[in-house]
């Protein structure tokens, strides 16, 4: 089963958060995503270009989840240990199919690396927002959503989320610029 991470009303009322991932499921292999060997292959090479490292064997590193983008299909494929960090940040790519069938990764660069992810309601170019959240630390974590400006996801918008950590403490946010490294 999924980790959905529910972000509080009071939270909810400054930022508009949707319903977060925290994790795909040990069964979203490639295989299970009925993507050929062609397929995997493609969206492989592309993990390899842009990955922080290499694992022994990406079948059994990486999850797979495919998922509607909106005008689109698309994918979601994660690090699952290697491609974690200690704070439970995972690298996670985002895919979407092109008009000629082939699967294009979302992002320019090298993907975030989050430990949660939704999609929002709005679309840009037909494509829903991405919204991440990243750990910084125990109590302290990044906010992102990232637009689709037609060839690849841009960060749009940008906060810093404090209290997240503590469930006793009052949560806030604040907006800051984005780095727009992607």
């Amino acid at each position: 089963m999924t980790d959905l991470l529910a972000i509080r009303p009071l939270l909810a009322q400054s930022i508009r958060i949707p319903t977060m991932q925290k994790n795909l499921a040990d069964f979203e292999t490639f295989q299970a995503a009925k993507l050929s060997s062609n397929e995997a292959n493609e969206i492989l090479k592309q993990i390899e270009e842009t990955s922080f490292d290499y694992p022994d064997s990406w079948q059994s590193e990486l999850r797979v989840r495919r998922l509607s983008l909106g005008d689109t299909d698309g994918l979601v494929v994660r690090g699952t240990r290697l491609l974690c960090g200690g704070t439970g940040n995972c690298q996670t790519w985002v895919f979407r199919q092109n008009s000629n069938g082939r699967w294009v990764s979302m992002f320019q660069r090298q993907a975030p690396i989050i430990s949660a992810f939704g999609f929002a309601g709005h679309t840009s170019r037909g494509i829903r927002d991405l919204a991440t959240l990243a750990h910084a630390s125990a109590e302290t974590s990044s906010y992102n959503v990232f637009a689709f400006d037609g060839n690849f996801y841009r960060e749009a918008q940008c906060y810093e989320l404090l209290g997240v950590g503590n469930d006793a403490a009052k949560w806030r946010s604040r907006r800051q610029p984005c780095a727009n490294t992607n």
